[in-house]
């Protein structure tokens, strides 16, 4: 083991050598912040309204406020397709989302894959939590006009109906938690939390988001939830609700501390944070995205199926 690596130094323990049928307790939990960058659509209705929930605005209190939401079905979809976009680019991988699985590529061996005339199933080992904005649903909600222009005299008609969006800037702390990952699948996940740049309806035309990856957490078991994580940040930021990246930056240190205290085996967790975090980002980057990586991570994919399949 190199001790210039920091993600083998750091989380070597919570990787797992070859993938197996059987989790381990093996656990990273990756926390990052969703930044809206452009007028984004995130609904699940035909209202066309913006998803939203009631929660208490911080810890210290009772009293429940409208936030943005922002559901884990809406970030594993993005970030499910661009894994396997990526597979695609340097493999012939030969699978489809999402009825058409082929149950043995490293996308359905991570991510899990179910057919219900299959001989088997595979169980995900990511698992993805809903988001809640910092700010106040009302601070960030914006609807927005639109109509067609017609091309002999230029002139926009009548408007021909509204959108409801979540404005630029517009934060929401997030966490995705792998489960009895290897190296390389930790390699590729955080190549594609970071690649990934558009989430919600309508992407053609809006929708662009930036993942901040904030720390790391390893350990044998989850400490921290997102909604416990964006409570915290409420609470630590005074109800200044229209923080800013950085001041999000300066609390998490004691975020992360109290949270690792509250772990059934605190001595196990390691947290990585602040510009350690930035050193193991860097050293992901230095990871060629190529052919040797993926048909590594196919070659664990069809050594697990073989077991699977025995």
């Amino acid at each position: 083991m190199s001790n210039q690596s920091i993600i083998k130094k750091k989380l070597g323990k919570y990787f797992v050598d070859q993938l197996s049928p059987f989790l381990t307790a093996r656990t990273i939990q990756v926390v990052l912040i969703r930044q809206v960058l452009d007028y984004t659509i995130l609904r699940t209705e035909d209202s066309r309204e913006l998803n939203t929930v009631e929660l208490p605005s911080n810890l210290n209190t009772t009293e429940s406020e409208v936030y943005g939401l922002f559901l884990a079905s809406k970030q594993k979809a993005v970030e499910s397709r661009k894994y396997m976009e990526i597979l695609r680019t340097f493999s012939d991988i030969n699978c489809f989302l999402p009825r058409n699985l082929c149950m043995k590529c490293p996308r359905c061996v991570l991510f899990g894959a179910v057919k219900t005339k299959g001989k088997y199933n595979i169980r995900h080992r990511v698992e993805y939590s809903s988001a809640y904005s910092i700010q106040n649903f009302d601070d960030i909600n914006e609807i927005m006009t639109f109509n067609a222009v017609d091309e002999q005299d230029q002139r926009t008609g009548q408007a021909l109906g509204i959108s409801h969006n979540f404005k630029p800037l517009s934060l929401f702390p997030s966490i995705v938690t792998l489960k009895s990952v290897t190296y390389e699948e930790f390699i590729l996940f955080l190549k594609t939390i970071l690649s990934c740049t558009s989430y919600g309806a309508e992407t053609r035309i809006k929708g662009d988001c930036r993942n901040e990856i904030l720390g790391i957490i390893g350990g044998f078991e989850e400490i921290m939830t997102p909604l416990e994580l964006k409570l915290e940040l409420n609470t630590v930021l005074n109800g200044e609700e229209n923080a800013t990246f950085n001041q999000i930056l300066d609390h998490l240190d004691g975020v992360f501390k109290k949270y690792k205290q509250k772990a059934s085996t605190p001595n196990s967790i390691t947290v990585i944070s602040g510009e350690d975090v930035n050193k193991l980002i860097e050293e992901m980057q230095q990871v060629e995205l190529n052919k040797t990586l993926i048909d590594s991570l196919q070659a664990q994919a069809d050594a697990l199926i073989e077991k699977v399949t025995e």
